[in-house]
């Protein structure tokens, strides 16, 4: 006869499996056939993983719940006390995380309240409520028998309890962490002031496209929901797809589509799973433009496209800031100028650490940076050229960097010509009093200003702050200004605001705004250089022992200070 109450559950089991198979059947024939009769995919289908991985799961849940229920139908199920709790705990945790899931929806996105793009959180409700009732019919139905545990000393009973606890605290670890992650893009948006999220995030990973000579450049997709054209914001990473690359991109990612932005974040060649060899300034102009037409003939473009980054980041801003349909309507460079060569040779003398740390890094697929003991090696050693094999091995590129010591034709390749002067679209300049690229970012900035048209120049901005190479300073009495990583996006969204969305200028954005050491406080200027600057000539001193970091070298403002002792420096 099997278990009579056993069978009195499977009319529910029997239920809550065909409203999964329903799920299961409208998202086949939205995604095979097209049904216009029911919600878009994106209601569906939350992207979480490929979609053809996501049906063959469903078809493991619907053959292992067939089973279960044809068990219950049949009365064969043995109640088991332990079971019946461990499905109780497990259905709970799963069913309250929807429940924050939906709750999170329902408060962040105002286009999605009540039901829209709700349906996976639905049916998520439905694979829960499944385990909550097997689990019960195990507890509630199991014997009173005296268990094993009378049975067991002192000890084994602690030992199995905090088993138990350290399960149960891992998946609230876990519940935490997961509850974190979708809630940061929100909580960093606050904090960097930025206006509320409007929409659901679709997320499609490793969107590929082929380059012209065959290479697949790949993407990372962020699209906004419920919304059918937008505007794109291109971001090209020269870093693998290491977990910190990963949350950097999902971040900043979702902070942009939550507030009507499609964002592509592509992996330069040989980078975050594009394919080919990363070769610094190769390639990055015809890869770039590439890019720019194959984001034009998505369904999701409408028109303007704005790019964001920093250093070389900044690099693939450059090499197609020229470009017109499809162009760029605007950019957000930092850290980066159109003149890469004096930033390895300032003065004309090599920038030796900073060529030796890029190329240590980039030489391999591996894109590790290069261990401080292994630099300070290198450093001790000459000559220079031979710096590279001791760390890693002979490197082309940082051959070609210390070989051509002049602005020949190998840098004026990497630079390009008065890219300043055939800007296309207006360029927001972040610089750092302390960064190697500050120099030529300022002339930049004065080139766009006096050579490109004037509502390029007119739109062009500078921010200049207390920051070395996207690292944050401590300046004197210990001050320390807030994190470089969130002054690089504070301004982004008023900026694409302002040129991609066409909302009105955010007030109190002057032409230059910049940061007063001594002061530490920020000021809006109107122009750069100031017309007000007194140039004051500072007079090297010394006593013959200033190569040292402990050493009695003087900077005077006393012009006739004269010695007649020689410093040497090795």
């Amino acid at each position: 006869m099997g278990n009579t109450r056993a069978k009195k559950y499977a009319p529910i089991l029997w239920f809550l499996l065909g409203l999964f198979c329903l799920q299961v059947l409208g998202q086949l024939l939205v995604a095979i056939f097209e049904v216009s009769l029911l919600p878009p995919m994106e209601q569906w289908y939350d992207a979480v993983m490929p979609y053809p991985v996501l049906v063959a799961l469903q078809a493991v849940i619907i053959v292992i719940f067939v089973r279960i229920c044809t068990t219950f139908a049949k009365g064969r199920v043995i109640p088991r006390r332990t079971l019946g709790l461990r499905l109780l705990g497990y259905g709970s945790l799963y069913f309250t995380a929807m429940v924050i899931r939906y709750a999170i929806r329902m408060s962040l996105y105002p286009n999605e309240r009540w039901f829209g793009g709700s349906i996976p959180i639905f049916f998520h409700w439905v694979l829960a409520a499944f385990l909550l009732v097997v689990g019960y019919y195990h507890w509630r139905n199991s014997e009173q028998q005296i268990t094993r545990t009378s049975q067991l000393s002192s000890v084994q009973v602690w030992k199995k309890r905090i088993i138990k606890g350290t399960i149960y605290l891992a998946m609230l670890v876990v519940l935490l962490a997961w509850i974190t992650y979708q809630l940061f893009p929100s909580v960093l948006a606050y904090h960097l002031r930025m206006r509320p999220a409007q929409y659901a995030v679709r997320y499609d990973k490793s969107v590929a496209f082929t380059a012209p000579d065959g290479i697949k450049l790949v993407s990372d997709i962020y699209r906004p929901q419920r919304i059918q054209k937008t505007p794109t914001i291109l971001i090209r990473i020269p870093y693998n797809k290491n977990m910190q690359a990963r949350l950097f991109s999902n971040m900043i990612g979702r902070l942009w589509a939550e507030r009507g932005y499609t964002v592509v974040i592509q992996g330069t060649r040989g980078r975050y799973e594009s394919e080919g060899r990363h070769v610094p300034f190769q390639k990055e102009r015809e890869d770039g433009i590439a890019t720019l037409h194959w984001i034009a003939n998505q369904a999701w473009y409408d028109g303007k496209i704005g790019m964001w980054g920093g250093s070389y980041f900044g690099y693939t801003q450059w090499v197609i800031a020229d470009q017109v349909n499809p162009g760029l309507s605007a950019l957000f460079i930092q850290l980066a100028s159109t003149n890469f060569y004096e930033m390895f040779y300032p003065g004309g003398a090599f920038s030796f650490e900073s060529a030796l740390f890029w190329a240590a890094r980039s030489y391999s697929d591996k894109d590790t940076p290069p261990a401080l003991e292994e630099l300070k090696r290198a450093y001790k050693e000459l000559p220079l050229i031979e710096a590279d094999d001791r760390i890693v091995g002979d490197v082309d590129f940082y051959n070609n960097w210390v070989t051509h010591n002049q602005k020949d034709e190998f840098w004026k390749n990497v630079d390009g010509e008065n890219r300043t002067s055939t800007l296309k679209a207006p360029v927001l300049l972040l610089a750092g009093w302390f960064d190697p690229f500050l120099p030529t970012q300022l002339n930049d900035y004065q080139t766009i200003k006096s050579d490109a048209s004037s509502e390029i120049a007119a739109g062009t901005k500078l921010i200049v702050g207390p920051w070395a190479h996207a690292k944050t300073v401590t300046l004197p009495e210990g001050f320390e200004s807030r994190n470089y990583r969130f002054e690089s996006l504070a301004p982004s969204l008023d900026w694409f605001d302002t040129h991609l969305k066409n909302r009105p200028i955010k007030k109190g954005m002057a032409p230059v705004r910049i940061f007063v050491m001594g002061r530490n406080e920020w000021r809006n200027e109107m122009e750069w250089p100031l017309a007000r600057t007194i140039y004051t000539p500072f007079y090297l001193k010394s006593h013959g022992q200033a190569n040292t970091r402990t050493g009695n070298g003087l900077l005077t403002l006393d012009s006739s200070t004269h010695s007649a002792n020689t410093d040497t420096f090795m």
